[in-house]
């Protein structure tokens, strides 16, 4: 997402199966590059998207078609694989799986450069990395634990640990600028905690009811990606259900809209993104397969 709620699809169209770089407005699909992208993240001013492809670390500018740059050539020593990026200070955060560490890199235009490798603490197989309210957030896929730290500009950083439950999947997470970490836990539903304290399992979000497509269900499969909606501080959650279809699920509160993107679940099969097609909210009742839920417990309803 941009902070004006442009937002940005990689994945592969069942018309053709090339693997493409889309930018989505409504109903509107843009191809902005032909690349196979594992992992992606657009800047807040929408002049940049960040890709992970092949290996390699990738900078597109989304005005030109099939524009970019390499800021870094893929080296399976260090097997890039997460990205965030901080739109204060203009850095650029991805993670070396293989090496244990986080590169960073910083620049403008085409013209990106590394700065110091945080190498203080050694990470066990850091994979997925969010970026929220000044500390970065590392998904470690060997303990299965989020790592986090302040980013204060210095590479000597000393991680904190947060106390969750195994989270599903290795996109099942995000910090949100509402002050929340929200992550999915079993195969149908998304928790979340504060990030002052981050200590599970928290507070149900959504789901809880079983793995389907019915009223306050939801069905991650393992696969659905967690994305910071920055235009209002919440989430998008990408839900997965059979074969390739999936869909797009955000609480819209007084900033709902009409559903875009109708076609999403047929026209393309998606890996990672970083935006949203807005479903909208149900009634807030109980439905009946939620009734074994906690009293008390937060939850949202989705059509």
């Amino acid at each position: 997402f941009t902070n004006k709620g442009v937002w940005y699809l990689a994945g592969y169209s069942s018309d053709d199966g090339i693997r493409k770089l889309w930018r989505i407005e409504c109903n509107r699909w843009t191809t902005i590059a032909e690349k196979d992208i594992s992992n992606i993240e657009a800047s807040g001013d929408n002049k940049y998207v960040f890709a992970v492809s092949e290996g390699a670390v990738l900078v597109f500018d989304p005005a030109k078609y099939n524009s970019y740059v390499t800021i870094a050539p893929a080296d399976p020593a260090k097997e890039y694989t997460g990205i965030a990026f901080d739109d204060k200070s203009m850095i650029l955060y991805v993670s070396e799986k293989a090496a244990g560490y986080i590169a960073r890199f910083t620049g403008e235009g085409r013209d990106w450069h590394p700065l110091e490798t945080m190498r203080y603490t050694k990470l066990d197989g850091p994979t997925t990395l969010r970026f929220a309210l000044g500390k970065l957030y590392v998904k470690e896929e060997v303990v299965d634990a989020i790592a986090y730290a302040p980013m204060t500009g210095s590479a000597h950083v000393q991680w904190a640990y947060a106390g969750l439950p195994s989270i599903e999947g290795d996109d099942g997470f995000t910090a949100a600028p509402d002050g929340f970490l929200y992550y999915r836990k079993d195969v149908d539903s998304v928790y979340r905690v504060p990030l002052e304290n981050p200590v599970g399992p928290g507070e149900l979000y959504a789901g809880g009811c079983g793995c389907g497509l019915a009223p306050h269900q939801v069905c991650s499969s393992g696969n659905g990606n967690l994305v910071n909606y920055k235009p209002t501080g919440g989430i998008v959650m990408q839900d997965y259900f059979e074969g390739p279809d999936f869909r797009f699920l955000n609480w819209c509160g007084d900033h709902c809209a009409t559903a875009t993107g109708g076609s999403a679940n047929t026209t393309a099969h998606s890996d990672h993104l970083s935006s949203m097609t807005t479903k909208s909210p149900s009634s807030p009742y109980i439905h009946e397969l939620c009734d074994f839920l906690d009293p008390g417990s937060y939850y949202e309803a989705w059509q």
